[in-house]
């Protein structure tokens, strides 16, 4: 079943995006806010491993047949191995979202988890080597599926001012066209240069004074 999800996933890479239908592609975390055309966290919320949302919003056909994703940062960041259970990838929305191994699970959108439809990606330093075996992404485990909190990842080493996107981003409307897709991508915020710099010219501004 992999092999279909590639197919797929070329072929709505390849096919001329008419625009009839759209859709967004969020990657967020706990704690991050939207600030103009990106996701922002605070660097301090995210110390050590967390968890990357992967949503897919606003989407003008709610009835979707894939999703693909190469995820994209520096190197120190490194992305943790797909999640497994008993033959099904648990980072997907699908029948066994609830049992998913990030705290708290999340609901099923009906995305074939099982670990012959999903990729099981290897994990890794960023970026992901992309197609066909290291890209986040799966087909509905029915006839279509749904968007929402479509997938999670966890990963770890981010540092301040480094920026998580994605590329070769494909979304399938119901009729197994691409979407035109906007990715809003997530920026651990950079530390406070500008404002230290500021502090340390005063005693200077106050002397010429």
């Amino acid at each position: 079943m992999r092999s279909i999800l590639i197919v797929l996933a070329v072929a709505l890479l390849a096919a001329p995006a008419f625009g009839q239908n759209s859709a967004t592609m969020k990657l967020t975390t706990d704690g991050a806010a939207q600030v103009g055309d990106e996701m922002q966290i605070d660097p301090a919320l995210v110390p050590g491993p967390f968890y990357l949302d992967i949503m897919i919003e606003g989407a003008t056909d709610a009835n979707l047949t894939a999703f693909q994703l190469t995820l994209t940062g520096p190197a120190n960041i490194v992305l943790a191995p797909a999640s497994t259970l008993f033959g099904n990838t648990l980072n997907y929305a699908g029948q066994y979202a609830n049992y998913a191994a990030r705290a708290g699970g999340f609901a099923s959108l009906g995305w074939d988890m099982s670990a012959t439809g999903s990729v099981v990606f290897p994990g890794g330093p960023l970026p992901q080597a992309g197609p066909p075996a290291d890209i986040v992404g799966t087909i509905p485990a029915g006839t279509t599926a749904s968007q929402g909190w479509v997938a999670w990842v966890q990963l770890d080493g981010a540092l301040p001012g480094d920026v998580i996107t994605a590329t070769g981003v494909a979304i399938g409307d119901s009729d197994f066209q691409p979407m035109t897709v906007e990715v809003i991508p997530l920026r651990i915020t950079p530390e406070p240069t500008s404002m230290l710099l500021l502090l340390a010219g005063l005693p200077l501004l106050r002397r010429r004074r």
